[in-house]
């Protein structure tokens, strides 16, 4: 609970505590409310309800616009209390009631119905400012972090090419070394045990059979360690599954997700901002039934989402949303005959549209809020990646500079040297080799020079991969 305070207090004590697509957006959603409300208190008169919803509309933007400027002026620069965000809030919503009571009274000579006006948009204004600037200032927060992430990146990014280019230098020196030095060898070891093997007799003939094989074999090593040399040269981290997604607030006027517990928070809102000033504890209750059963369809159709793709994916939307407004149409329309009899309910068209917009905007939210965490987590994963890459290409090329070229090629060659040097030697003798003492003994030393060769051949690949 703590850690879920401390949250609310970072996100809306900033830039977002009031701004201007939020105030916007209350003003717009607030209309609605209004003209329910007004609906109830002046029945019958739609050009005095107009009029009184615009003065309280107009009055409260300037009240916002002002108080904003006065007690949350720095709130671009350094966080502001909590205790005077919540009274920016809130009195805002007590202006825009006092304001429609007023003109009511005043100018239209109407009962000013202060505590129906009051409690109505000061409900729906305090909380809707308030839930606003938490998610608009959380998406802002996750924003912020992504685009430090992404220069992070660029820098990271821009280290890697250049210690790229450094190590694909190093590895072409490397397969030059290769070819240069150690492939012709490795062929004349091949002609040196194929002569051997023919010239020898049956005593020797298995050992240099096995001889033979194992100069192929080093041939075989060299040319798979260059392919190897050459494949890590180009090989490459897979993208991250949302990789590439950029978030604007305008990204979010097509939901990808179908909020659940967003919703539930509007819903529980409505119930005590619109249905009990409206129908009492009638209300209440029926706004409670309401919002489960839309809760439970959306939640189903959330569950359902998560296994869909492409077209399918596209489409559960729409189906989601014509379902909840086909249902609330229903209710509205058979209220009474299930149970239900509201002293004031709503139009069932206007109260389904109503709802497919207490939907709408939680998903727009929410997607939003889904977009930038897998933004976030998308470059966290490519940091990590480069680091562990630059990291890497670090040893790399040190290796390839001091060992690779220098020592391991050294050693290799060395033990091909030697056995060439021994090969001929049996091979240049006048005495029958099969006549020399310990030949084949000799051999097998010489076949596990090669071996050794083998191994620090495949050793050299080894040494790249955990680098």
């Amino acid at each position: 609970m703590k850690e879920l305070l401390n949250k609310f207090r970072t996100a809306v004590t900033g830039r977002w505590a009031v701004s201007f697509p939020t105030s916007v957006l209350t003003i717009a959603v607030g209309v609605v409310f209004s003209i329910e409300r007004e609906s109830l208190l002046v029945p019958n008169q739609l050009n005095s309800r107009l009029l009184i919803i615009a003065c309280g509309e107009l009055i409260a933007a300037l009240y916002l616009f002002t108080v904003q400027s006065l007690l949350l002026g720095s709130r671009k620069t350094k966080p502001q209390k909590i205790a005077v965000c919540v009274f920016v809030w809130f009195s805002t919503g007590v202006i825009r009631g006092i304001s429609a009571a007023f003109y009511a009274h005043f100018a239209l000579k109407l009962d000013y119905e202060l505590l129906t006006r009051i409690s109505n948009a000061t409900l729906f204004t305090g909380f809707t400012l308030a839930a606003l600037a938490f998610y608009a200032g959380s998406i802002e927060k996750n924003q912020i972090e992504n685009r430090a992430l992404r220069s992070l990146t660029d820098f990271l990014e821009h280290d890697e090419m250049e210690l790229t280019e450094n190590e694909i230098n190093d590895r072409i020196e490397a397969l030059e070394e290769i070819k240069k030095s150690i492939l012709p060898k490795a062929q004349q070891l091949q002609k040196i045990a194929s002569k051997l093997e023919k010239q020898n007799s049956i005593a020797n003939k298995e050992t240099l059979q096995t001889l033979r094989k194992q100069s192929e074999q080093l041939a075989l090593s060299i040319e798979d360690e260059r392919k190897s040399l050459i494949r890590n040269q180009f090989e490459r981290d897979e993208a991250h599954e949302y990789a590439g997604i950029r978030v604007t607030f305008f990204t979010g006027l097509f939901p990808k997700t179908i909020s659940v517990r967003i919703t539930m928070m509007v819903f529980i809102f409505g119930a005590l901002a619109a249905q009990l000033p409206r129908n009492g504890l009638g209300g209440g209750k029926f706004a409670a039934i309401d919002g489960l059963v839309i809760l439970i369809m959306l939640f189903i159709f959330s569950r359902v989402s998560r296994r869909l793709s492409g077209t399918p994916l596209i489409l559960i939307y729409p189906i989601a949303y014509g379902a909840v407004f086909t249902w609330q149409f229903l209710l509205l329309k058979y209220q009474k005959e299930i149970g239900f009899d509201l002293m004031n309910p709503n139009q069932p068209i206007a109260g389904a549209l109503k709802t497919l917009v207490n939907v709408y905007v939680p998903s727009v939210i929410a997607s939003l809020i889904t977009d930038s965490s897998r933004e976030n987590e998308a470059l966290t994963s490519a940091n990590e990646n480069i680091r562990a890459r630059v990291k890497s290409l670090s040893k790399t090329t040190e290796q390839l500079k001091n060992k690779v070229v220098a020592a391991r090629f050294g050693a290799i060659q060395g033990k091909i040297s030697g056995v060439i040097m021994a090969l001929q030697i049996m091979q240049d003798t006048v005495e029958p080799i099969s006549e020399m003492t310990g030949s084949n003994k000799f051999l097998l030393q010489t076949i596990k020079l090669l071996d050794e060769a083998i191994f620090e051949i495949g050793n050299l690949g080894r040494q790249f991969d955990e680098a």
